[in-house]
């Protein structure tokens, strides 16, 4: 850019606006500057080289996010971190990795609830009732313990995702 470069204009831009989204690529891939990127206000910093479908789907998955959708897609794909899960297909995919995990289908309904409502707290109550049909068996809750084990294991070698426990009240997929 001949005037200033990107990190300035970002600055600049949210002096005076706030709101509108804003899509960094930048062949700057330093950690460093993938943090100034995100403190100067960028909603989204893409690394180049990149190719044209991956900027298309940031641009949606930014416009997606300002309008205030879900995570869901109307295949009944839920998209949180670098992960994916395919409902209809009951499973898991790492997309960085391309590990695919096959999910029972309870443990599907589960991250399914989760991956709605991922960074917020789900009651155990609605957990129970969505997916056992019932709020307060005992032999339902203890089930639901072991089936949130099991997710665990499957995002213990990432930091960015983890299913979070709040005590006494819920679970939580927690994304970063």
């Amino acid at each position: 850019m001949p005037e200033m470069d990107g990190f300035e204009m970002v600055r600049r831009i949210r002096e005076t606006d706030g709101d509108t989204p804003i899509l960094f690529t930048s062949a700057l891939t330093s950690p460093k500057d993938v943090r100034h990127g995100y403190k100067l206000g960028v909603n989204n910093y893409v690394k180049k080289p990149f190719v044209p479908e991956e900027i298309d789907a940031h641009i949606h998955a930014i416009l997606k996010m300002k309008a205030g959708g879900k995570s869901r897609s109307e295949e009944g794909c839920y998209q949180f971190s670098h992960y994916t899960l395919d409902t209809g297909h009951a499973t898991l995919r790492n997309d960085n990795t391309g590990s695919v995990f096959p999910l029972t289908g309870m443990e599907t309904k589960i991250m399914q609830l989760l991956a709605e409502n991922q960074n917020e707290i789900i009651r155990r109550e609605a957990i129970l009732s969505r997916c056992w049909k019932t709020e307060d068996d005992f032999f339902a809750s203890r089930s639901l313990d072991v089936f949130i084990s099991k997710l665990r294991k499957l995002f213990t070698d990432d930091p960015d995702v983890e299913i979070k426990t709040a005590r006494g009240v819920g679970l939580m997929l927690a994304v970063k």
